[in-house]
């Protein structure tokens, strides 16, 4: 559709005079990680477990029955229309944790988010060190973006202006002037190339 009606905008602009970094992009880029935000739901998964665990290990385990049993009529109890003798029963078992509190199950839970912890802290860390990393490497590549913009090509640009005017006086040879616009191009070609670094590095 219109997505792929793009187009070049034209040359590679400059880079700007003042350079802009966002404030608080180690915190925004922690958020918008989808591997921390996984990681965020394991650790509560696991500390709800732990919870649960704990909290079961507590409460006494109470189960109840009630039987209905069909057996012969002169044993008593109520007696059907087909002669056949029922006896009603009930009873309950009630488990107090003396010896099983569920610490078993409460310490996985407990070492599986104390992990989780450390390979968060350990996530963030990382993060937080390739955002400085960007942040180091888009401040040195405005640096020399700037650098040939404002000083080095328009030194070479006069060097090439003198070696001109010197060679219409013939104070010098054809050599030299081939000489001087040889360094005004290739610095004009590392001046695109320091434009392009500040340009991958801004987006990144």
């Amino acid at each position: 559709g219109d997505e792929t009606r793009w187009t070049v905008r034209g040359m590679l602009g400059s880079a700007p005079d003042a350079l802009t970094i966002p404030e608080g992009s180690e915190g925004r880029a922690l958020t918008a990680s989808l591997e921390a935000a996984a990681m965020r739901s394991q650790m509560e998964g696991a500390a709800r477990r732990a919870g649960v665990a704990r909290v079961a290990g507590l409460i006494p385990e109470l189960t109840g029955d009630v039987h209905l049993l069909a057996g012969d009529p002169a044993q008593g109890g109520g007696v059907d229309a087909l002669g056949r003798n029922w006896n009603v029963g009930a009873g309950f078992t009630l488990a107090l944790p003396l010896f099983d509190r569920q610490q078993g199950r409460v310490r996985e839970f407990v070492a599986e988010f104390d992990g989780l912890m450390e390979r968060y802290v350990g996530l963030g860390i990382d993060l937080r060190s390739l955002v400085r990393a960007a942040r180091n490497r888009l401040a040195s590549t405005h640096a020399r973006a700037r650098q040939y913009d404002a000083v080095i090509l328009p030194a070479r640009a006069q060097v090439l202006e003198q070696t001109v005017l010197q060679y219409n006086a013939m104070q010098t040879g054809v050599l030299q002037l081939l000489e001087a616009r040889r360094a005004q191009l290739d610095a004009e070609l590392s001046a695109i190339e320091t434009r392009r670094a500040y340009w991958t590095a801004a987006a990144a």
